[in-house]
């Protein structure tokens, strides 16, 4: 992992206004952030989730109107509220959708955005980007788990089925 990564821009999510940040203003810390990884879906789809372009970007590092965000970016900010995490990557914000060496620049670092992310969000459960990942859908089992290593570590999983 490289200690010093920084993704060229992140959400802050601190406070009651979410905006996008370049790394020039995390200049001397690196930012604790989540990541999300999750399906854009079909493009029919993938077209009207909320995205970064050129001419939103000014308005981005303003604010981000949270009526604008699709379940799964309001579940990833949430998560990440959750945790204390004050920062977040999403692809779709983060890069310029419509500048071509902003998205082939950024492409490069996904694997250092991911890797240098306090934790990633893998929205499996959501088959495309209008769809949330924290709700819940179909039936559950309540799996008990007890460490055999560490006895003193015990938890529950739900286990869903599709």
């Amino acid at each position: 992992m490289n200690e010093r990564f920084i993704p060229k821009r992140l959400i802050s999510i601190q406070g009651s206004k979410a905006h996008l940040i370049d790394r020039q203003e995390c200049l001397g810390s690196r930012p604790a952030y989540a990541a999300l990884s999750y399906c854009w879906g079909k493009r029919e789809v993938s077209d009207l989730q909320l995205t970064t372009k050129i001419a939103s970007l000014r308005q981005g590092r303003f604010s981000i109107d949270p009526q604008l965000l699709t379940p799964i970016m309001r579940d990833a900010i949430s998560m990440a509220r959750t945790l204390n995490i004050p920062y977040l990557w999403l692809d779709s914000l983060c890069i310029l959708q419509d500048n071509d060496s902003d998205w082939e620049e950024q492409c490069v670092e996904v694997a250092n955005v991911y890797n240098g992310a306090l934790v990633t969000f893998c929205a499996a459960s959501s088959t495309f980007c209008l769809e949330g990942f924290l709700q819940q859908r179909g039936a559950r089992i309540r799996m008990p788990f007890q460490s055999a290593r560490r006895p003193t570590i015990s938890r529950c999983y739900d286990i869903q089925f599709k």
